[in-house]
């Protein structure tokens, strides 16, 4: 596929499973997702989450909106995999961007460009066992500035908790 996944603004994609079943999105060309409203995928089951791009993954998330993805207690796998670059912008304040594995499943960020994380984010490893949470750039890993706070937080909450990486070439 050669196409892209697109809304102008305001995509709203709520998405759960409690089976083995995988949730994505996958593109030949670009993710482009601006001025979402929410974007929360979650599973408890052995499904994957997975966003996959030829060229770049973008996200914008505004004040007061969300993109929450989570494992749950499974062992899916979380995967935002892409050609280009991936570009995670927390525009808002009041705005929710997380990630936390609890289940069997490792959460990796994969570019072959940049990852370039603006705002405020939280990613979470509490695992049964020794899931990894990585980022890793063919480029570079770059937190900028914004107009909200540009921390970005990796915790582990877990004793079982594996490896938390940020890998740039």
């Amino acid at each position: 596929a050669k196409g892209d996944i697109s809304s102008t603004s305001g995509m709203t994609a709520d998405w759960t499973s409690s089976a083995a079943a995988n949730m994505w999105w996958e593109a030949g060309g670009n993710i482009t997702m601006p001025n979402i409203e929410s974007l929360n995928w979650s599973t408890t089951g052995a499904g994957d989450l997975l966003w996959r791009a030829g060229g770049n993954i973008s996200v914008s998330v505004p004040s007061g909106k969300s993109l929450a993805w989570s494992n749950g207690t499974g062992s899916g796998t979380i995967l935002w995999d892409a050609g280009g670059s991936i570009i995670a912008d927390n525009a808002g304040t009041s705005s929710t961007f997380t990630f936390t594995q609890t289940g069997t499943g490792n959460t990796q960020w994969q570019a072959r460009a940049d990852i370039k994380a603006k705002g405020k984010k939280t990613f979470t490893s509490n695992p049964t066992n020794g899931s990894t949470m990585i980022w890793r750039a063919g480029g570079n890993i770059e937190t900028t500035s914004d107009v909200a706070g540009n921390l970005v937080t990796f915790s582990k909450t877990s004793a079982t908790a594996g490896l938390m990486a940020w890998q740039a070439k």
